[in-house]
């Protein structure tokens, strides 16, 4: 099995990258192939190469036009359809229409409304794997941590484009440990997929269970995980628990259906409405290509596709 250092030397080393193109060719080819693989997962290789050539104007601008018409599409892959409304939405950003950006990125699930707690010491990773802050009985809404009261600040639009900058209202950003949570609704329970990505430990608890735990160290990226969840019916709780040892620090957090397109009757907040519910203890299958990327990967006879397709989506470069 090739670790995965291994596999983000084939995202750029593959032996479609070794053929002498000029660079127009090249692009032209990943154009081709974003094309006509956008009905799976083996579309994203193309994307992600194209979308690291955003300073080229005629290549995001062409980008810009195949981007729409593909999330038009219902034979899109979802994943596909996810990372090409975030192209469109920081393109969006980048021009100053922040409601068009904010609705490409809730098009692919993201949730803009937050609030957050802490720092608190990590320890070198040990408080990962402790009870800290909220998780403490008693000490839901923060408590005080060594002669410092810590609470809840709620932080609107903070995941408004995605990404979860915890870096960017930290004071402490080393080794350190701190906590997300927005508040769902929904009318009904509701089976969803959560794709999730952060670096350097993550736990997501929906509803007072915990959903997805990750230890291991890494980048964080888009869609690195994906979970079946049930939310269940009025208001619960999602939080999130992030760890990290340095460098850039924030968590990727998407809900959608099961199978990975939007998912429609959800509302959420970012302060307490009340009476929260519990939820249950239910597996739902999702639409996960990382786990059928890397699975693949295992095997000897693996494809340099599927390897570079396992590459992109766990470790390789972010859209």
């Amino acid at each position: 099995i090739l670790p995965l250092t291994a596999l983000a030397c084939l995202a750029v080393s593959s032996p479609s990258s070794a053929v002498d193109w000029t660079d127009d060719a090249r692009i032209d080819r990943w154009f081709q192939d974003l094309e006509r693989h956008a009905t799976s997962p083996a579309g994203l290789p193309a994307l992600v190469h194209l979308s690291e050539h955003q300073e080229n104007s005629d290549v995001a601008v062409r980008l810009d036009g195949l981007a729409e018409r593909l999330v038009a599409s219902r034979r899109t892959d979802p994943v596909v359809t996810a990372r090409l409304h975030e192209w469109l939405g920081t393109r969006g950003s980048r021009r100053g229409d922040v409601t068009g950006a904010r609705e490409h990125f809730a098009a692919a699930g993201y949730l803009a409304d937050w609030a957050t707690l802490g720092p608190y010491p990590n320890y070198g990773g040990a408080s990962m794997g402790r009870v800290v802050g909220p998780e403490v009985e008693g000490c839901s809404e923060g408590c005080e941590h060594e002669g410092r009261e810590m609470a809840w600040i709620d932080r609107p639009g903070l995941g408004a484009q995605g990404f979860l900058n915890l870096g960017s209202c930290m004071e402490e950003r080393t080794d350190t440990i701190a906590f997300l949570r927005t508040f769902v609704h929904v009318g009904q329970e509701t089976e969803a997929a959560l794709y999730v990505g952060g670096d350097d430990g993550l736990v997501v608890e929906l509803g007072g269970r915990v959903v997805l735990r990750e230890l291991d160290r890494r980048t964080s990226r888009p869609d690195q995980q994906a979970t079946g969840v049930v939310i269940p019916r009025g208001w619960s709780e999602l939080r999130v628990k992030s760890g990290h040892e340095n460098g850039s620090w924030g968590v990727y957090l998407r809900l959608t259906r099961p199978d990975g397109r939007p998912l429609e009757g959800v509302s959420h907040q970012s302060t307490p409405p009340g009476e929260l519910a519990l939820a249950p203890a239910t597996t739902v299958q999702v639409h996960d290509p990382v786990a059928v990327a890397l699975a693949g990967a295992e095997f000897k006879d693996a494809s340099a596709e599927a390897l570079t397709l396992a590459a992109v989506l766990a470790v390789g470069t972010g859209v």
